[in-house]
């Protein structure tokens, strides 16, 4: 199987086109800044575009974090807070959501929508084809010490704490199903 599937509406992906989707999305976000130093924090549910923002992080040494959509916005303004991402990219039915625990949390960010929005950059914005596609590399000299994912812990004892999982974690993890 060449593909991924969403569970949800059936629609189809070839891993092709994730390729050529996260690498036009990690060009576009290179020329917005986002850099190895920076914390890029996502809010949507899974669905077809969902990974590929996360992957185009990763290719540009960004750190990924994730706050689950259906959060209290004291919880999800708690996370912002432990991670202070520079970008937000949020489903457009979260915007709401990011927007009061921005404010909650006293914290300033870029806001990207996976969808439609008059008022922030769009995360189609970002799939416009590209000269340099061909060319593209991720960047290699990232220490496999760094940190690649932050994922919180349920809270159930208290507010949600940060975990941090390193390149080398996530790829232990990856060839640990292998």
């Amino acid at each position: 199987m060449n593909y991924r599937i969403d569970s949800t509406t059936g629609k189809k992906e070839s891993f092709a086109s994730v390729k050529e989707r996260s690498t036009r999305a990690a060009i576009h976000m290179n020329k917005l800044g986002i850099n190895p130093e920076d914390v890029i924090l996502f809010c949507s549910r899974n669905t077809l575009n969902s990974i590929i923002p996360v992957l185009a992080s990763l290719y540009l040494g960004a750190k990924v974090a994730s706050t689950d959509p259906t959060l209290s916005v004291r919880d999800c303004a708690h996370c912002i807070s432990l991670v202070t991402p520079r970008f937000i990219f949020v489903e457009q039915d979260s915007v709401n959501l990011i927007e009061d625990s921005l404010l909650e949390a006293k914290f300033k960010a870029n806001i990207i929508v996976i969808g439609e929005s008059v008022i922030y950059k769009k995360f189609s914005d970002l799939q416009s084809a590209s000269s340099e596609e061909e060319k593209f590399r991720p960047i290699l000299n990232v220490d496999c010490h760094d940190t690649a994912f932050i994922y919180f812990s349920s809270g159930t004892t208290g507010l949600p704490k940060g975990i941090c999982l390193t390149h080398f974690g996530l790829l232990n993890s990856v060839l640990s199903m292998l």
